[in-house]
């Protein structure tokens, strides 16, 4: 009976044992994994020896350790069926099984708000100061929607979009406001769901809220007309979990699928463009539907509410160019030059109204060009001056770059004038100016002319002729751990010394007579597309742009050899497909010259 229990006992310590060593034993140490069930990046492995690694460490443990998924979606469920309790890190049950985002502290109207109100309406004169229609639309969070089915003891207050929409009015701002809309349907019409996707709207949401943008344009464009389910394929889609969650819902949800055609152009812009590397999204659709021409061209700065939903505004427009909101929005005139959009759309969600999203130093500062209601009258007034430089031009598959080969640093606003099209240079902060075009909208050869006005208001103009960037790049492997990727065309960085972490990406410049580093031209430590300019100020020679893959122990690098011209302005662009501890992947490594 003794050695019966004794061999109960060992096997019940194996087991504990097991139970306790397995999730150790399959702690996940790949770099760069993204958790789906909290949406997020886990920490990586921190460095022994280095400050705080003890605590660093244990939270590293904690984001990886093996079977975190499975536990955390079981204490959700045991949770859920024992008390009634979602207790995930994104959501929060409300009344009647209703689930919301967790609820966060009422905002109170502020400055914030008023800045906010403020560069809409900046954002509306530049657009109707060039004959472009501009619309703001608000959307209003499943909470503000759905508040009656808010967790108990929460006391939704948003009237700081009272005071923020009555302020737009006062500053004249067309206002769409869809808050009353959607609740007023929200008793009759499931426009939010019940459960699947705490945050946004369903396609039926979408479907009344884009009517009612729809009723404001065509007033403008009686071309457009309100959407009609006939133009859909309506049906339900059954999502059985909730989103970067195993939490299972099991809930029919709408489904709106467009009948008509379209043609996507969004690869010809995505590595071009230059977008926030947070905020990157970017459609741009063409509508092939019979009579679809007569239509207007649109560009919306749009969130999550319509970046997976261009079935709605797209059978309303001959073209629909659909750019990640929040901090694109100042760079409008970047946007406006490329795309000559015939209407404007800016769509916000409630939740979004943060320094986070909008930033309130950049939203401040904002200063486009104004408008010049008469081009060629603006010129002729201007006093003369001649440059030797030319205005580059660097071809693109959707789109076109423009650099000046010279420094304008007393510049406030540049304005290139080719043919009947005026557009926007933008300062890099250095005085150094570009801009992006519509493929084709100058040529090589081509006589264009500059408007550049000063801060005293002073406007002096000037004749320039369009030539083609020289492209000067000259790639070769910098260091061992390099080599050709054939997927991307580009070049992978890797390392195999242990500890070694890549943390970013640095472009610097070089002398190679003597061999020294001189100055960093750029750096991220962020996937994405990287475009500037550089001016050489140095003596004329050798140089090498190196781009390097920033560790703490042993960089890597690629290397491009240049002769350097004293003066000459440089554009430099390369993009960071995959930025990981590990290895680095780069692509579009190129330096191109104002001069030949």
């Amino acid at each position: 009976m003794k050695k019966r229990q004794t061999i109960l006992n060992a096997v019940f310590i194996l087991l504990l044992l097991a139970l306790l060593l397995t999730p150790l034993a399959l702690t996940d140490t790949r770099a760069g994994v993204v958790s789906e069930i909290d949406n997020r990046k886990l920490l990586d492995a921190p460095l022994f020896g280095e400050a705080g690694f003890p605590a660093d460490f244990e939270a590293y443990l904690g984001d990886r350790i093996g079977l975190r998924s499975v536990m955390v979606n079981a204490y959700n469920l045991l949770n859920d069926a024992a008390a009634g309790e979602l207790t995930h890190p994104l959501y929060t049950y409300g009344r009647d099984g209703y689930v919301f985002f967790k609820m966060h502290d009422n905002i109170p109207y502020g400055s914030f708000h008023r800045t906010f109100a403020e560069m809409v309406r900046k954002m509306q004169e530049y657009c109707e100061t060039r004959g472009c229609r501009f619309y703001f639309m608000f959307e209003p969070e499943k909470t503000s929607v759905l508040r009656r089915y808010a967790p108990a003891g929460v006391n939704y207050d948003d009237s700081w979009v009272d005071e923020m929409t009555a302020y737009m009015e006062e500053l004249g701002v067309q206002c769409i406001n869809n808050r009353e809309l959607l609740t007023e349907l929200s008793y009759r019409e499931p426009v939010f769901n019940r459960q699947y996707d705490a945050g946004h709207w369903n396609d039926l949401g979408c479907f009344y809220a884009t009517n009612h943008l729809l009723r404001r344009i065509g007033e403008d464009f009686p071309s457009v007309t309100e959407l009609t389910p006939e133009e859909f394929e309506i049906g339900e889609v059954l999502q059985r979990t909730l989103p970067v969650s195993e939490f299972v819902v099991n809930e029919a949800v709408p489904s709106f699928t467009w009948t008509g055609s379209f043609t996507d152009w969004s690869s010809a812009f995505y590595k071009d463009l230059d977008l926030d590397y947070r905020y990157g999204h970017i459609h741009c659709y063409e509508n092939d539907t019979a009579g679809a021409e007569k239509l207007p061209k649109i560009l919306m700065f749009q969130g999550s509410y319509y970046n997976s939903r261009p079935q709605f505004l797209l059978p309303r427009t001959s073209e629909y160019v659909g750019v990640h909101n929040y901090q694109n929005v100042l760079n409008l005139d970047y946007y406006f030059n490329i795309f000559q959009p015939e209407a404007v759309v800016f769509e916000v969600t409630e939740y979004t109204f943060l320094d986070l999203y909008f930033d309130l130093e950049g939203m401040a500062s904002v200063d486009w060009n104004p408008a010049l209601t008469d081009a060629r009258a603006a010129l002729e007034a201007a006093e003369p001056f001649t440059i030797d430089e030319p205005l580059a031009l660097a071809e693109g598959d959707g789109l076109d770059r423009v650099f000046l080969g010279r420094r304008f640093s007393d510049a406030r606003y540049i304005y290139l004038i080719a043919g009947d099209r005026v557009y926007d240079l933008q300062e890099d902060g250095a005085g150094l100016w570009e801009t992006g075009l519509p493929h084709g909208a100058v040529s090589p050869g081509e006589e264009a002319a500059l408007l550049v006005e000063d801060y005293d208001g002073k406007r002096l103009r000037c004749p320039v002729w369009v030539r083609e960037a020289a492209d000067l790049t000259d790639l070769d492997v910098g260091s061992s751990n390099v080599t050709l990727d054939p997927a991307s065309g580009g070049y992978q960085l890797t390392t195999d010394i242990p500890r070694n972490r890549f943390s970013s990406v640095v472009l610097q410049l070089l002398r190679t007579d003597p061999f020294e580093y001189l100055t960093a031209l750029d750096a991220t430590n962020h996937t994405g597309g990287v475009h500037g300019l550089y001016l050489h100020e140095e003596d004329t020679g050798w140089y090498c742009f190196c781009l390097k893959g920033n560790t703490n122990l042993q960089d890597e690098v690629v290397n491009c050899w240049l002769y350097l011209e004293q003066g000459t302005v440089y554009a430099y662009s390369f993009r960071v497909d995959e930025l990981d501890p590990r290895h680095v992947t780069l692509s579009g490594f190129t330096v191109l010259a104002a001069r030949s």
